[in-house]
Order: structure tokens, then C-alpha cells, then sequence
């Protein structure tokens, strides 16, 4: 350890002298760093989260459990949900346009269209936000909770996966203002502030604006970003008793739009394409409104209320090529969503009992239209069509103390969704009319999940415990007819989950050690893919009667001083088809998709400390991935190769605390890390949407 601090210093001192020299930071005495034999060990700080609905620490869960704060969030250039799998194993989101797919070890989607719902369940501030617009609302986090594995019991629909909770930045009791500028390569330019406004002692605001702009990674200037969001956060506290939360947030999203490139790409570069897309009316509008209204009322000092209700609405259209193909195939696309929802609990604390109960209810409609011309002659349309789905749930899960060192938990929630679909789709190929199907469906379903959970304190810094628990996604319609002879819409079935799991977590050396282990087997029935039907030409979604999932994942946090700290986690998934049968084929015993093998994820933070007071913080992450499919039929060319990914930052804090100015760069490798693919592209035989190539910048940031 004393080495390591040695050799830090070294490092620092001349990157240091080399910023100085170039003018970018002020002449600075940096003192010799002190020797590791005097510096105190401190403990890991106790994240407090509430990933049950209850507060609690995050050693305390018995669930494996990765929590990422705001400030991470921001030192690593995480400016949407897409790249927040960089820093949780067995995470991976896959963006397609405007959509989010999720895959949460080994369990996820590939859908993109509003007719088929997630795998993995996305939350803001507590309340439900569908997939098509997960990725707005991402700035100015307190934190992101990511709970892999089923969570039918308290989260119901969409958490077969597992659940990503975004939690927001709150008002402080005082007046305060904080921010940032940041301008990097690709003229990227974003800009952040917030300022916390307290009204009376009881009301406060907190009001927060983000612009992001930057030029395209495509030569021709696609994989642009010009977004502008704003949330206003308003807390009431009318006594101690009583708490209400309301936010509300609007995002816009605008530019040219992305773009997959085939793969192989032409001459072997990535990002290099030659048409024009101003040229051929290429353009991209989203604008989305997100809305949470929480109440907290103690009812007395073992019980208490919590109301949750969530508004989320979203108009996007998009003017693009589906692939970069020559020439690349016109792709338009429109829709609209509506989702509400409201959720109303009793929090119960009786000594040895602890739990909750509650109700939800939700409704979503969606609205959506495309057109795909693959070539000149050959034209497919999806939609119109308008997709709703309605349900209500009763829920309750609860904690009892058998003895100082034993606890078990029991869950269950009765649920109930209804679905409908109506709409229509045409295709048009030589040689023969178009192939117009006019369709509807409605349906109901039934789902009881539950779960049964074990905990045993081995010590009082360790705890083993053990569950079993189910989770589901909703069946529903295709946007496609039975047969072309049909009006009646196909229907695919819920995909169900059982997990089970056995783990231990451990804090060590007077709390400066975290290390926690998790081993887990899902049995996974009805997994949904999408394949294109022969006889209506339009995709379907069809039902793997059965897939598993098992693996183990491994997680260590150290704080080696009070100037060094160390997390490294470690994952291992195995998830394949058992019996997978499509128009395409017989896939049985295929990997499935999105499941690399093995993940790791390192990061190391060193303070190096100034004589006046400041101080320069040094942050490096990075990420490897082995190899993983892109596609459920191995298709040719879909094999996403292992690759890593690191990102460093490197920032000088200054003594008064209100000002900092730091230099950072991701994917520092440059690596094409292909992201969500498509099948059969033209030429092909495949088409890849990937991660931003190597970006680089500064960024200055104050806080008053």
C-alpha cells in the first residue's frame, strides 16, 4: 500500500506540474503525500436506499444490489440511462432510437415497439416510467439503484429483470446554487444548474436546467444530441408528521437522430458514412413530460402512509434510415404515450414485524405509426395503431425476527392487467398487391407472484441469507394479424421468472471493507422474441417455452486510506434457450442475447492533497465484457465482440469548496462497442448502433 501511495504521487505531482506549465491550473505546492502507516483507514459510509420501498442500508438488503451516486454519475460523464451499465455488472442497455432495451443478467427484451412491454422495470422517484421514455428526465440524480433479479412482489409488472430506480436530487434547507460548464471534442457542449430555493421553514424549491449539444460521430454528422430538460422539485413539510414531494420534468430532444451501420462496414470504419442526411430530410423530435407526486404521513409511530402517483407523457417522430445501407432504407417513425399510475401503502414497524402492504393501479395507451422502404420497390408499414393496458394489484411483503440473528421474510401480490390492440399494417413487394391486414385483440391476465426469504447473521458484520421469488412481464397482441386472412392480432403469452438465490454479505477491517457474493439460478418460461412471419411479412412475437439463467456475482468496495478507495465487482451468467422454436428456425440451446459470459467493472479513486487546502482527485473506471450475441438466431455477423471500456477523471477541488475544474475522457480504448443490432440488414448481413467512440473534455463546476 505504501508503494502504491508513493507511486500515485508520483504520477500526480508531474501530471500536476505538466497543467500548470500549460496554464490550466494555477501554480500549486503539492505536499509529499503522507505516508500510508499514518493515514487512518476510515469506515465505508452507510448508503441508505430504498430499493423494498422501506429505508434501509444497502449492506442490509439481502439481495444483491448496485448503488450509484450523482456525483459518480457525473465524474464518469453518465448523462443518460444507456451508460449507466458501465458501472453495474450484468447490466446491459441496449438503445434503439428512442427506446430502451434492458438486460439485467441474462433477462430482458429485445421489443422495441409499445405493444410488448420491458424485462426490466424502470422507476423515477418511485413511480413506473415505460420504456419508451426511460431514457429522459437523466439529470441531476442523487442516485440509481439497479436490484437484478425478480421483484414481482413489491414492483409486479415489467420486473422479471429486475428494477432500475433513478432517485433525484431533493431542496436543501437553505438557499444554495450549484453547476457546471463542459465542452469536449465533437463540440460537445453541456450545461448544468440547479438552485435550491427555501419559501418559508416549511416549503422549498429546487429548480434544475440541462442542455447537452454535440456534433454528430458519424462523419456525416448522425449520432447527434441537442437536448434541453428542465424539473422543478417542491417539498412541503407542514409538520413532522407529514411530507409531500412533487416534481415534475420536461425534456425535448432534437437533431438529425442515430443510425445503425452495417456490419461489415464499408472499408472496415465504423463511423465513416457519405450521404447527406440534411439532404434527405433526416430529423428527430422528442418531448417528454414526467411527473411524481409523493405523500408521507405517519400515522403513529409504528405505522405510517405513502401515496406515489406518476404521470408520464411522450410525442416523438423520427425522419432517419433504418441502416446505413446503400442507400440507406428511409425509416419513419411516430408515436405518443400516455402511462399513469398510483400507488398507496402502509408501512408497518411492530418490533420483530416489519413490512408493508399496499394497492397500484395503472393505464397506458399507446399511439404508433411506421414506415420502412428496405428497398425503392418494397415498402412495410406498422400501424397505425393504438396498444392500451390497464390493471390493478394488491401487494404485501414482510420481515419477522425469529431471534437476534435469524429473520425471515414472506411476499405477495394478486395482480391484474387487461390489454387491447387495434390497428393495421401493409406490405408491398414486386410482383404482386400490397398486403394490407386490419387487426385487434383484447385480453386479460391473471398473475400471483411471490417470494420467501431467509437472513442469518453470522456475525454482527456479516449475513448470509437465501430466496426464492417470482416476477413476470405481461403477454399481449403482435402489431400483426394471425394470417392474412385474419383480423384477430396474434397474442403471445407472459414470460414468467422463479429465481433463486443464496448470498452473503460481509463488512470487514473496521467497516473499510465491503465484500458480498451472490449465486443465482433462474428458471425462465414463455422468453419473447421477435421474429418476421413468413405469410404476413410483418414481425411477431413468439414464446421460448423455456430458457435458464445461473451465475454468481462478486462485489468488493475498500477504502485502503482516507485518501484511497477501491470497488471491483466481478459477474458470471450462463442464460440459454433450452427449447426456442421460431419461423426461423430451431434454436434450442443458443446463448440468448445480451449475455456476455463475463463482466467486470474496477474503479480507484486517489486524493492527492495540497498544501493551501485544495486538493486533485484522481478517478479511473473501467469496464471488460466478454463476447455475446446480438441476436437470438446468431445471425451472421451479430457476434459483439469482448471488449473494454475506461474512463478517467482528474479533478482540482479548491480550498474555499466552491469551485472545481477537472479533465476527463471515456472510452479512452476507442473502441467500437456495438450496442443493439438489427438482422438481415441490406447489404449486411447485419447493421450495429454503438457507443460513443473516445471523447475527451473539461469541465468547470461551482456550488455556493
Amino acid at each position: 500500500m505504501n508503494l502504491r501511495v508513493q507511486r500515485w504521487g508520483v504520477v500526480g505531482g508531474t501530471v500536476l506540474g505538466a497543467l500548470g506549465t500549460l496554464g490550466l491550473l494555477p501554480s500549486l505546492a503539492v505536499g509529499a503525500p503522507p505516508d500510508a502507516a499514518t493515514i487512518d483507514s476510515d469506515a465505508m459510509p452507510e448508503i441508505v436506499i430504498t430499493a423494498n420501498k422501506i429505508s434501509s442500508s444497502e449492506q442490509s438488503l439481502p439481495s444483491a444490489v448496485t448503488v450509484v451516486s450523482g456525483d459518480q454519475l457525473v465524474a464518469f460523464g453518465v448523462s443518460d440511462l444507456n451508460n449507466v451499465s458501465q458501472l453495474a455488472p450484468s447490466l446491459s442497455i441496449e438503445p434503439v432510437r428512442a427506446a430502451t432495451n434492458i438486460f439485467l443478467r441474462g433477462i430482458g427484451s429485445t421489443l422495441t415497439s409499445p405493444n410488448a412491454d420491458p424485462a426490466v422495470a424502470v422507476n423515477v422517484n418511485g413511480a413506473y416510467v415505460p420504456s419508451e421514455m426511460s431514457g429522459v428526465s437523466f439529470f441531476d440524480i442523487d442516485r440509481v439503484e439497479v436490484l437484478p433479479g425478480p421483484q414481482g412482489t413489491l414492483y409486479g409488472r415489467n420486473a422479471a429483470g429486475g428494477v432500475i430506480n433513478l432517485i433525484t436530487r431533493r431542496p436543501g434547507d437553505e438557499y444554495s446554487a450549484e453547476g457546471f460548464v463542459e465542452y469536449g471534442n465533437f463540440q460537445r457542449v453541456q450545461v448544468f444548474a440547479a438552485v435550491d430555493t427555501p419559501l418559508s421553514d416549511t416549503f422549498s424549491i429546487r429548480t434544475a436546467i440541462s442542455v447537452i449539444e454535440h456534433q454528430g460521430y458519424f462523419t456525416n454528422g448522425l449520432d447527434d444530441q441537442d437536448t434541453t430538460a428542465g424539473r422543478v422539485t417542491a417539498v412541503w413539510k407542514p409538520s413532522s408528521a407529514t411530507s409531500v414531494t412533487a416534481i415534475v420534468s420536461y425534456d425535448r430532444d432534437q437533431g438529425l437522430g442515430n443510425i445503425a451501420q452495417n456490419i461489415p462496414p464499408p472499408g472496415g470504419q465504423y463511423w465513416y458514412l457519405s450521404f447527406n442526411p440534411r439532404a434527405l430530410g433526416y430529423d428527430t423530435g422528442v418531448e417528454a413530460t414526467t411527473a411524481s407526486l409523493q405523500v408521507d404521513q405517519t400515522i403513529t409511530p409504528s405505522i405510517s402512509l405513502t401515496y406515489v402517483g406518476g404521470y408520464n407523457h411522450l410525442i416523438s417522430h423520427q425522419d432517419t434510415g433504418f441502416y446505413a445501407g446503400p442507400p440507406p432504407p428511409p425509416l419513419t417513425v411516430q408515436q405518443s404515450a400516455l402511462e399513469t399510475s398510483q400507488e398507496v401503502r402502509l408501512n408497518g414497524d411492530f418490533g420483530p414485524l416489519k413490512g408493508i402492504a399496499g394497492a397500484y393501479y395503472f393505464y397506458q395507451q399507446a399511439d404508433y405509426f411506421a414506415t420502412f422502404y428496405p428497398v425503392p420497390v418494397v415498402y412495410l408499414t406498422q400501424g397505425p395503431f393504438i396498444a392500451e393496458s390497464k390493471g390493478e394489484a394488491l401487494f404485501t411483503q414482510w420481515t419477522y425476527s425469529l431471534s437476534d440473528a435469524w429473520r425471515v421474510t414472506g411476499g405477495l401480490r394478486e395482480s391484474y392487467t387487461e390489454k387491447s390492440i387495434d390497428g393495421q399494417d401493409e406490405t408491398a413487394a414486386p410482383g404482386g398487391p400490397p398486403n394490407f391486414n386490419i387487426y385487434d385483440g383484447q385480453n386479460s391476465f391473471t398473475r400471483t407472484d411471490w417470494k420467501v426469504g431467509l437472513e442469518y447473521d453470522v456475525t454482527s458484520a456479516s449475513m448470509l441469507y437465501g430466496n426464492v421469488s417470482t416476477g413476470a412481464s405481461p403477454g399481449g397482441f403482435s402489431t400483426a394479424s394471425v394470417s392474412p386472412a385474419s383480423t384477430q392480432a396474434a397474442q403471445f403469452e407472459p414470460m414468467k421468472v422463479t429465481a433463486y438465490t443464496l448470498g452473503i454479505k460481509n463488512r470487514l477491517f473496521g467497516n473499510s471493507v465491503t465484500a458480498n457474493f451472490e449465486g443465482f439460478y433462474y428458471d425462465y418460461d414463455n422468453y419473447q422474441v421477435s421474429q418476421r412471419n413468413p405469410q404476413t411479412g410483418q414481425n411477431q412475437v413468439y414464446n421460448a417455452a423455456k430458457a435458464e439463467v445461473y451465475g454468481a456475482e462478486a462485489d468488493f468496495a475498500a477504502k485502503l486510506t482516507k485518501l484511497d478507495s477501491l470497488n471491483l465487482s466481478l459477474a458470471y451468467v450462463h442464460a440459454t434457450a433450452i427449447t426456442l422454436v421460431t419461423p426461423a428456425g430451431n434454436f434450442d440451446g443458443y446463448s440468448l442475447p445480451y449475455s456476455p459470459e463475463w463482466t467486470a467493472n474496477l474503479s480507484y479513486q486517489h486524493k492527492f492533497l495540497i498544501t493551501d487546502g485544495s486538493d486533485v482527485t484522481a478517478l479511473l473506471e473501467s469496464q471488460y465484457t466478454s463476447e455475446q450475441w446480438g441476436f437470438y438466431t446468431h445471425a451472421t455477423d451479430g457476434l459483439i465482440a469482448s471488449n473494454t471500456r475506461t474512463n478517467a477523471d482528474l479533478t482540482y477541488h479548491a480550498a474555499s469548496g466552491h469551485w472545481s475544474v477537472s479533465l476527463w475522457g471515456r472510452n479512452l480504448e476507442n473502441h467500437v462497442i456495438y450496442t443493439s443490432g438489427i438482422a438481415d440488414a441490406t447489404p449486411g448481413p447485419a447493421a450495429f448502433f454503438a457507443a460513443p467512440p473516445r471523447t475527451f473534455g473539461l469541465r468547470a463546476s461551482f456550488k455556493y
